[in-house]
């Protein structure tokens, strides 16, 4: 069974609107979907660091989509998640949570797991939770703590602030002055898009120190893995993502250009991997 209809079978959408209560539908059928997309992007990344006999840790797992994915195919896998959402999201991972209660969960954040916890494992993943970490050497040191050993590894999949695009109001912003220019310049424009409680919730989360910029400043063993085919891959396959991409005129245009131009590979070879909007990173100890 694949990931999609794993979720489709055990968390299906209509059983969850009855949980959670039609109140918030369009948001909730939103929110599914989009936690849908970002599980199977997340999957793509980790599938070939998978193993059975490892034991495995998830950080920041949201709806718990993949991670239960992953347990239903008998991974050993725990995942933290402190929650804090909307209502309507703390509901829909009650309800997925009540569902699977095979699924080890840890309700708090990373950082007091890693102090509180003696255990390890051979591999980490956390997908777009770093941008939203207020201290984030703390976070990886924390992270890396929790490998087994020097062959454990811990891979981290989130947006660059290194590269001026937003993504999750997906919208460009001054480079290096990312809060001026969502604050000041666009605010009023952000809120009448997303509205003020989503526009206020999303720019107090950010912390746009999430940048190769910074992290390359801090001392730790990483590699960094180039995003690019990933991230063009994922436009071709996921309608989601690439609806929400395009909602930008000028990414669009830019995409059809690479593709008419056959550019793709070209850019993939010289662009700096500092300078893509998209972090993928192997950690070790």
């Amino acid at each position: 069974m694949n990931l999609d209809k794993f979720i489709e079978t055990y968390y299906p959408l209509k059983d969850l609107l009855k949980y959670v209560g039609e109140d918030n539908k369009l948001e909730i059928i939103k929110y599914y979907e989009n936690a849908k997309s970002d599980a199977n992007f997340g999957y793509i990344s980790v599938k070939n660091y998978l193993n059975k006999s490892k034991r495995i840790l998830e950080i920041g797992g949201g709806l718990h989509f993949l991670s239960s994915y992953l347990k239903y195919e008998g991974y050993k896998i725990q995942s933290i998640e402190c929650g804090g959402f909307q209502n309507y999201i703390d509901k829909m991972r009650e309800y997925i949570l009540i569902k699977n209660k095979s699924l080890e969960i840890h309700n708090q954040t990373l950082e007091k797991y890693a102090v509180n916890s003696a255990e390890k494992f051979d591999f980490i993943f956390s997908i777009n939770v770093l941008e939203h970490v207020n201290n984030i050497e703390n976070h990886l040191t924390k992270s890396i703590s929790l490998l087994k050993d020097k062959d454990s590894r811990m891979l981290i999949k989130c947006p660059n602030y290194s590269f001026p695009f937003e993504s999750h109001f997906y919208t460009f912003f001054i480079p290096f002055a990312p809060l001026f220019t969502l604050k000041k310049i666009k605010k009023n424009k952000l809120i009448k898009k997303f509205g003020e409680e989503t526009y206020n919730r999303i720019i107090e989360s950010l912390n746009f120190n999430c940048s190769f910029t910074h992290i390359q400043k801090l001392n730790f063993n990483i590699f960094y893995i180039n995003p690019f085919s990933e991230v063009m891959k994922r436009i071709k396959y996921d309608q989601k993502f690439s609806s929400r991409i395009f909602s930008n005129y000028f990414i669009k245009v830019i995409y059809l250009i690479l593709i008419k131009a056959k550019l793709y590979k070209i850019v993939e070879k010289i662009f700096p991997k500092r300078f893509f909007p998209y972090l993928i990173m192997l950690l070790k100890k």
